[in-house]
C-alpha cells in the first residue's frame, strides 16, 4: 500500500472467511474461503479514488 499509493500505513489486521455452504442447482456445495485486511492509515495520508 505504501509503494502503490504512497500512503503511511499504521496498522494491518486479517481477517480468515471461511466459505459458507451454499445451493448451486440442485446439489449443496461450498463456497470459497476467502481472506480480508483492513488497513488503517496515518491521519495525514488519504487514498483518492476519485
Amino acid at each position: 500500500m505504501e509503494k502503490i499509493y504512497g500512503v503511511k500505513v499504521v496498522d494491518v489486521r486479517t481477517m480468515n472467511r471461511t466459505g459458507k455452504v451454499r445451493r448451486f442447482r440442485f446439489r449443496y456445495g461450498k463456497a470459497h474461503p476467502s481472506k480480508k485486511a483492513v488497513v488503517t492509515l496515518d491521519a495525514n495520508s488519504a487514498i483518492d479514488l476519485f
